[in-house]
């Protein structure tokens, strides 16, 4: 169907707009017929540290009318994902942030210590609030972070309330 669009005399725009339609249906086939997104790797590097995310997401028993109601569709997402980010990048990047407010008192010879300082005290907060919330854990110098979704969406086991409910 794709290839006829393609190989047809529609302008440009309308043509592009029919394979959107073409799209469309496809996608809406597979989610009914309960495919699954598996991701392995999801990965970003910065200064030698890598963030990384693996999962998989999926609907479970949709039907037409899901399409018509985002919310009700969405309910029906099943999706699990494990983050991990290195304690490593969550420092460095405390430290630019650090760096960025701190900028006007540069000129002072105490400025790299206070960056370092402010740069810990932010990591060690965002950390604490993670861990001590029970959305995180750390493992071999890594945050890492089990997020789950079943119509309610949760943490390391810890739901978090109010986002969306059963129905």
């Amino acid at each position: 169907e794709l290839q006829a669009l393609n190989r047809s005399k529609l302008p440009a725009a309308e043509q592009q707009l029919a394979m959107l339609e073409v799209m469309k249906r496809f996608g809406k086939s597979l989610i009914k017929q309960g495919a699954a997104l598996e991701i392995d790797d999801l990965s970003a590097s910065y200064k030698g540290s890598k963030v990384a995310l693996k999962g998989s997401f999926a609907f479970k028993q949709v039907v037409d009318a899901d399409f018509d109601a985002p919310i009700r569709l969405l309910k029906k997402l099943v999706a699990r994902a494990e983050i991990r980010l290195p304690l490593a990048l969550l420092k460095d990047v405390s430290g630019q942030l650090a760096r960025r407010q701190l900028a006007p008192r540069s000129a002072e010879p105490s400025f790299e210590n206070e960056v370092a300082d402010a740069a810990e005290s932010m990591a060690n907060v965002v950390i604490g609030k993670l861990v001590g919330g029970g959305f995180a854990r750390v493992e071999r110098n890594e945050l890492r972070m089990a997020i789950q979704f079943k119509g309610v969406l949760s943490t390391d086991g810890q739901t978090l309330s109010g986002v969306f409910t059963q129905g």
